[in-house]
C-alpha cells in the first residue's frame, strides 16, 4: 500500500512540474509577444451617427495583431474609446474624430464618412470629361497680370458608381468646383477683352478652357509718395485694396492705395507676409526672431507642414516650434531646426524612441531586432527588472525569471 502511495505522490509531482513548467514557458512567451497594430472597424449593424448621439465601444470591431502574426478580437469593455478634443464621447461635429486605444497602440478614425448628414454617394472611379471657368473679378489694368483669385473653374467628371456583385455598374455626370490644382497660363492684360487659358490635368487626362477677361481701358505707373509706392492709372485714380502683379511679382495696395512693405497682415482671412519692398513672400520666413512658412499663393501656413522631405510644426501664430511637442495626447520631438524627428532620440543623458509617425513610445518596443521597454515617460530603462523581464545597460531585453 504504502508503495502504491509512493508513486502516486511521485505521478502528482511529475504532473505539477509540467504545469510550472507550462505555464513559465507561457509566462516567458506572454512578456516577449508585443502587440503590433490594430485594425478597427465601424460594425454594419450599428446606427448612423448623427451630431448629439454617443458614439459607444460596442459599434466597432477591434482586432489587435501581435508580433507574431497572431491575431483575435477585442471584447468591447477591452479598448478605450475617446472623441480628440473633447471631454466627452457625444458627437458634437460632423468631422469629429475618435481615437481607439489598447495598450500603447491607437488608431484614429475620422467618423464624418459615418455620419448620417445625408452625404452625397462617393463615386468609385470618375473619369474627366472637361472644365469650365469663370471670371468673377473686375476688369483688370492694361499692362498688369490677371490673378487666380478672381475665377471659379469647374470641372464635370463621368462618374461610375457600383457594388461588389456589379463594379462599376451605374454612370452619371457630376460638375465640381476645383479649389486647387488648375494652372492660368501667364498673360498681361492688353487693352479690349484677353482670353486666358486655364487647364486642369487629372490621371493623365489633361482639358483646358479659355475665359475672357476686359481690361479696365486704363494704364498704369508705380509712383513715388514720400517714403511709400503707390499704383496710379492714367486717368490719376489709384488702385486701393487690391492686388497687382509687376514683374513676375505680387504686391499688395491698402485701402488708402499704398504699397504694403515690410508686414505680416490678413487679407481675405489669411495671413501674408510683405518684405521691405513689398513683395508677397513664399517658403520660410524669418520675421522677428520666428520662423514662418508661406505657401506658393502666399498663403501663412500652421498646424504640420510638409516640405523638403521634413515634417515641421507651426502654432496657431504660424510660429515654427522646436524641443518636445504635445499634440493630441501624444509626443513628438522636433530638432533645433523644426524638423519632426524619428527613431532613437537621446536627450539629457536619456534615451527616447518615436515611431514612424514621430509619436514617442512607451512600454516595450521592438527595433533592431532586440526588444526595450520605455517608462510612461518615455525614457528606455537600463540594468533593471521590468516585471519577469530584465534589460541591460544598453537598454535590450536579456533575460526573463
Amino acid at each position: 500500500m504504502e508503495k502504491y502511495l509512493k508513486k502516486g505522490i511521485l505521478a502528482c509531482l511529475l504532473v505539477f512540474g509540467m504545469l510550472v513548467s507550462m505555464c513559465a514557458k507561457d509566462t516567458l512567451y506572454a512578456a516577449t509577444r508585443r502587440v503590433d497594430r490594430l485594425e478597427v472597424t465601424y460594425r454594419d449593424d450599428a446606427p448612423r451617427l448623427q451630431v448629439g448621439d454617443e458614439v459607444k465601444n460596442e459599434y466597432f470591431d477591434v482586432k489587435v495583431w501581435y508580433d507574431d502574426d497572431e491575431w483575435e478580437w477585442l471584447g468591447s469593455r477591452e479598448f478605450e474609446l475617446a472623441i480628440i478634443g473633447s471631454d466627452s464621447n457625444i458627437l458634437e461635429h460632423d468631422d469629429d474624430v475618435v481615437r481607439i486605444t489598447y495598450g500603447s497602440k491607437w488608431v484614429r478614425l475620422n467618423l464624418k464618412d459615418i455620419m448620417d448628414n445625408d452625404q452625397e454617394e462617393i463615386p468609385d472611379e470618375r473619369v474627366l470629361l472637361s472644365i469650365s471657368a469663370t471670371d468673377d473679378g473686375d476688369p483688370v489694368a492694361i499692362g498688369a497680370m490677371a490673378s487666380r483669385r478672381d475665377f471659379t473653374v469647374k470641372a464635370t467628371y463621368r462618374v461610375y458608381y457600383g457594388d461588389e456583385d456589379e463594379p462599376h455598374g451605374t454612370t452619371g455626370r457630376k460638375t465640381v468646383i476645383l479649389e486647387a490644382g488648375w494652372i492660368l497660363q501667364p498673360h498681361t492684360i492688353t487693352s479690349g477683352n484677353n482670353d486666358l487659358t486655364i487647364t486642369y490635368s487629372e490621371k493623365g487626362v489633361r482639358k483646358s478652357c479659355t475665359v475672357r477677361v476686359p481690361s479696365s481701358g486704363t494704364k498704369g505707373n508705380w509712383v513715388r509718395d514720400g517714403e511709400l509706392w503707390r499704383f496710379q492709372y492714367d486717368d490719376s485714380t489709384y488702385l486701393t485694396g487690391d492686388w497687382i502683379r509687376s514683374g513676375g511679382k505680387w504686391y499688395y495696395m491698402d485701402e488708402y492705395g499704398y504699397m504694403l512693405t515690410r508686414v505680416k497682415t490678413i487679407i481675405d482671412g489669411d495671413t501674408y507676409y510683405f518684405d521691405d519692398n513689398g513683395v508677397m513672400q513664399t517658403g520660410w520666413v524669418y520675421i522677428g526672431r520666428n520662423w514662418y512658412f508661406f505657401d506658393n499663393d502666399g498663403k501663412m501656413l500652421t498646424g504640420w507642414v510638409y516640405t523638403g522631405g521634413n515634417w515641421y510644426y507651426m502654432d496657431k501664430e504660424g510660429v515654427m516650434l522646436t524641443d518636445w511637442l504635445s499634440l493630441d495626447g501624444q509626443w513628438y520631438f522636433l530638432d533645433s531646426d523644426g524638423k519632426m524627428l524619428t527613431g532613437w532620440v537621446k536627450r539629457s543623458y536619456t534615451w527616447f524612441f518615436l515611431n514612424t509617425d514621430g509619436v514617442m513610445q512607451t512600454g516595450w518596443v521592438y527595433t533592431g531586432g532586440k526588444w526595450y521597454f520605455m517608462d510612461h515617460g518615455g525614457a528606455m530603462l537600463t540594468n533593471t527588472w521590468v516585471g519577469n523581464s530584465y534589460v541591460d545597460g544598453s537598454g535590450a531585453w536579456v533575460s526573463s525569471r
